[in-house]
């Protein structure tokens, strides 16, 4: 019994990738035992009727909370592109003209659309600082290359999804916008003193945790000044201490994908999943790889089962995502109707009536490659 308890309690903290594009028993199982939801790919996605179709049967059956998450952050990272979907300008295009209301109505579209096909959460938006032009994991994926400014165009974004009850997610906490490499392949390190990453990077995730918004996903990244031992995903240092303790961030905390090469290159799985949980992630994300899915849940499992695990982390993200799914997660309902409704248009035409008064609107030169997609 006290097995099942921790096996069930592991499941709990991990938001899974599939293969497929309909439910599954494979998927069943996973929910049967008490996954916390998914998170889909482009591999996911035939039409947007399929992808509400598929929500809607996950939700039917789950019969309880289930989180559904996806990137939709717009420019190369966008898993939904096609009519009546917008597929948005990357970020920085819409960042040049700095109009906060132009990026809030960015968001409130792109949450209308997600909220329409059931999709609860926004793994959006990027508050890294465009400051590194090698950096093209980044890139064009960030708003700006002030702090400043990529705050206030990033928490516009997030709140227009949130309007809409689609959650946001800051994304990739403290700053990856520096790093030298893709922590898809590597483990970057970013050397920056304290008082330089509290002058830029940690800004726009301080405005961020002020304004109360619903979630931070902390970036596969060492910041050396900062915690010398381990990136920013897997630190109590930065998670426990700086983004809980000293911004008082009271939303949700997701680890990025635990099978990035970050990662897997310096950490096995089950060290690397019991630590996040430790450090003070809340959920983790297990993209791809069945086997890293296995490795991390048994990890956790017998981390729970022998208490090694803090009991006050494991009460603390059961809260923090209760919370979240409170507020934020949709029961099961077949709302795709409303896309191509008269609402919908409203909003879609209005924000391209506005970004098409944008001067820098006609220099548009998004990148094809996605560095996220599995």
């Amino acid at each position: 019994m006290q097995e099942m308890y921790a096996h069930r309690e592991a499941m709990q903290l991990c938001l899974f990738g599939f293969e497929g594009t309909a439910l599954s028993d494979s998927l069943r199982r996973q929910m049967d035992e008490g996954v916390a939801g998914f998170i889909l790919f482009g591999r996911n996605i035939e039409s947007t009727a399929q992808v509400a179709q598929l929500v809607f049967e996950l939700k039917s059956y789950a019969k309880r909370p289930l989180i559904l998450a996806v990137d939709q952050e717009g420019g190369r990272v966008a898993r939904l592109r096609t009519p009546p979907m917008t597929h948005l300008p990357p970020m920085r295009m819409l960042g040049k003209p700095i109009l906060p209301h132009l990026a809030q109505q960015a968001g409130a579209l792109v949450g209308f659309e997600l909220s329409a096909l059931g999709i609860d959460w926004n793994l959006a938006p990027v508050l890294d600082v465009d400051t590194n032009p090698d950096n093209t994991a980044i890139g064009d994926r960030c708003f700006h290359g002030q702090a400043h400014q990529v705050a206030q165009l990033g928490l516009a974004f997030a709140r227009g999804l949130e309007s809409q009850g689609v959650a946001s997610c800051a994304k990739h906490f403290p700053g990856q916008g520096d790093a030298q490499q893709d922590s898809h392949f590597f483990l970057p390190a970013i050397a920056h003193d304290e008082a330089f990453l509290r002058s830029r990077e940690l800004l726009p995730f301080a405005a961020y945790a002020k304004a109360g918004l619903a979630a931070v996903m902390p970036a596969h990244v060492r910041y050396q000044a900062l915690d010398m031992a381990w990136p920013s995903s897997l630190s109590p240092t930065l998670l426990r201490g700086l983004l809980r303790g000293e911004m008082g961030f009271e939303g949700l905390v997701v680890a990025d994908d635990m099978g990035m090469g970050a990662i897997m290159l310096n950490w096995p799985m089950e060290k690397a999943a019991v630590q996040a949980i430790a450090a003070g992630s809340n959920l983790l994300l297990l993209c791809n790889s069945a086997q890293q899915r296995q490795q991390a849940v048994d990890a956790l499992a017998k981390a729970i089962a022998e208490g090694s695990l803090p009991k006050e982390q494991l009460q603390l993200s059961c809260e923090k995502r209760k919370q979240f799914c409170e507020h934020f997660v949709q029961g099961a309902s077949l709302r795709c109707s409303l896309l191509d409704s008269a609402e919908h248009r409203t909003l879609r035409e209005a924000f391209w009536d506005n970004w098409n008064a944008c001067p820098e609107s006609q220099r548009l030169q998004p990148l094809d490659k996605d560095p996220t997609a599995p």
